[in-house]
């Protein structure tokens, strides 16, 4: 059985976030067919869920770069990576070393979460505000992570903002060994990256191995834009990258397809997916 998985912002999606008539015309029809499509993400469930409303997706997606594997029909967590209580005091520890906040995520009892200590930059605050606005999210203040999430069972953590601002946290998070961490540009800011930490083991490959096993899939094709793109590469049968993807991905590409702005990935499975009546 094959999978078929994208990447979602700047590879499936349009610029705008969103799905395209004709892609959600291809993708209804490889469900219709039985043919296996899914999404993986750097976004969370309540996101995706309002991104790909009127799309069928057969197999569950996996969000925030692989920290979780979630079942869209059953609106449960199947799979999450907690960091654990040496990932927490290093990333809490190292937050207020840096005098840094950001976006701490946590799953019990099947609910995600999303703390905050201060939106102390205008990507923060524009952060809030989108996804407040589009998507109805809730986020919630503390006055410090290390108390209110003592207990709690992390799984991610995301900060935007310029690079040099993000280096030296970025720096201490990955030689602690203990978290792994992506560091990538914002395709909807270009002078902005996403700083992210989840567990070691939690990743965009490591999630898909899980849905291979879990599922029987016996071989997946992928398809990417950007850097955190590149573990979920490592893994797959075949890898396409569309166009406007940064170069380190089209490297390692196997196949290069027309832009998101062009309905690449659409495009590329509606003809060699096995669609019934294409060319």
């Amino acid at each position: 059985m094959h999978l078929y998985l994208s990447d979602l912002d700047g590879t499936l999606l349009q610029p705008d976030a969103t799905v395209s008539d004709f892609t959600r015309s291809v993708l209804n029809r490889l469900a219709d067919e039985n043919i296996h499509f899914s999404v993986a993400t750097a976004r969370t469930a309540a996101t995706v869920r309002q991104i790909l409303a009127g799309v069928a997706i057969s197999a569950p997606v996996i969000l925030m770069n692989g920290a979780c594997v979630y079942d869209l029909k059953t609106d449960r967590y199947i799979k999450a990576e907690d960091i654990g209580e040496q990932g927490r005091s290093v990333l809490f520890d190292a937050l207020e070393r840096r005098q840094m906040s950001g976006f701490v995520y946590t799953i019990d009892n099947n609910r995600l979460e999303t703390f905050y200590e201060q939106l102390d930059n205008p990507a923060a605050r524009a952060f809030v505000a989108e996804r407040q606005q589009r998507y109805g999210k809730v986020f919630q203040r503390v006055d410090r992570f290390a108390d209110a999430l003592a207990d709690r069972t992390v799984v991610y953590y995301s900060l935007s903002d310029r690079a040099e601002k993000l280096e030296l946290l970025a720096r201490d998070l990955r030689t602690s060994g203990s978290l792994r961490v992506e560091f990538y540009r914002d395709i909807y800011q270009p002078d902005h990256y996403f700083l992210e930490a989840c567990a070691l083991n939690a990743s965009k490959l490591n999630a898909m191995q899980f849905l291979r096993q879990a599922y029987g899939y016996t071989s997946v094709t992928c398809f990417g834009d950007n850097l955190n793109d590149l573990p979920l590469f490592a893994g797959c049968e075949r890898c396409l990258a569309v166009a406007n993807a940064l170069p380190e991905v089209k490297d390692r590409a196997d196949i290069l397809i027309g832009s998101n702005t062009e309905d690449g990935v659409a495009r590329w499975l509606s003809e060699h997916a096995g669609l019934k009546g294409a060319s």
